[in-house]
């Protein structure tokens, strides 16, 4: 039997002893082996070992030595990376693709209006000019007929002069509306223009920036990864060294040999008697069930020393 389990036998025997004084075995102890507590178990035995893990030294027959604990470094994929650099710089496209855009169509609308108000002002010209032809004609045949000459050629040709002059008046009206409305329109076009040019350019920049960022982040894991290394070597050559000149000393460095090893495990036992002694005449059929997950915290001769030492 390995010289841990014997070290804490009679301790373990006495928390049982303690335990037949303040509970009866068979159904009634049975019963309190629930799934709670078996997760308690798994839980207290993890515990245990995380203790163990962190425990500052190992400690072979009094030599000590240190239990420098290796850095972990979960290094980024590229995938990753590139996320990160595009999560970055992606919201400040999004906005300044945005502002380019506000700005641009607010100028747009803006010469849009200016278009629809040429055309109602053209609109309105056009109507006085009618109007005024109208009364000028009205006119012209009032006077015509004081002068007794209301159905002579004289008064048609003036009467189509009226007209002839409206329609051309009307007609630069409209014209200068086209040529308006054709300036109108070229600044629209520029400003889309201008404003494509603008969005190509921020796509141009930002995949720029994301590019650089990239480089930057892949450049910080790589000197990351190269840190953790070395310090990680470093660890690893100073155990070595360490762990020799304790062999040469005498020291068995076996690791179950530890007593920092051997109390984890011992701790382990103590508390599994416990969890398996609350079976009460059906402990060891319980044990025999859960070899294997025994087995996995204690090894093979802890789960014997818990089936035929302890339950017996």
């Amino acid at each position: 039997m390995i010289k841990y389990l014997d070290a804490f036998l009679d301790g373990i025997k006495n928390t049982a002893k303690a335990n037949k004084e303040n509970k009866s075995a068979g159904a009634e102890a049975k019963d309190l082996a629930t799934e709670d507590n078996k997760r308690a178990l798994i839980e207290d035995l993890g515990e245990i070992e995380e203790a163990y893990k962190k425990s500052p030294y190992k400690t072979y027959d009094g030599a000590k030595i240190a239990n420098l604990q290796e850095l972990e470094y979960d290094a980024p994929t590229d995938e990753e990376i590139l996320r990160a650099a595009e999560e970055i710089y992606g919201k400040a496209k999004e906005e300044s693709s945005a502002k380019l855009k506000s700005t641009a169509s607010e100028k747009i609308s803006g010469l849009e209006n200016s278009k629809t108000r040429a055309s109602e002002t053209a609109d309105a010209s056009a109507a006085k000019i009618a109007e005024a032809a109208e009364k000028a004609k009205t006119d012209a045949e009032n006077q015509a007929l004081k002068r007794g000459i209301g159905r002579s050629s004289i008064i048609l040709e003036e009467l189509n002069g009226i007209d002839n002059s409206a329609l051309k008046a009307t007609g630069e009206v409209y014209g200068d509306l086209q040529k308006e409305i054709a300036s109108i329109d070229d600044k629209i076009y520029a400003l889309q223009d201008d404003l494509g040019a603008a969005l190509d350019k921020l796509d141009v920049d930002t995949a720029t920036k994301i590019n650089n960022k990239v480089k930057e982040l892949k450049a910080e894991r790589e000197e990351k990864l190269m840190a953790v290394t070395k310090y990680n070597n470093d660890i690893k050559a100073n155990t070595a060294k360490a762990m020799t000149n304790a062999a040469k000393a005498g020291a068995d460095i076996a690791e179950e040999n530890s007593d920092e090893y051997i109390t984890q495990n011992s701790e382990k036992i103590k508390r599994l008697y416990s969890y398996y002694y609350d079976f009460g005449d059906d402990a060891i059929e319980e044990i025999e069930k859960d070899k294997d997950f025994i087995t996995s915290h204690v090894g093979l001769s802890g789960y014997n020393y818990l089936r035929n030492t302890l339950f017996k």
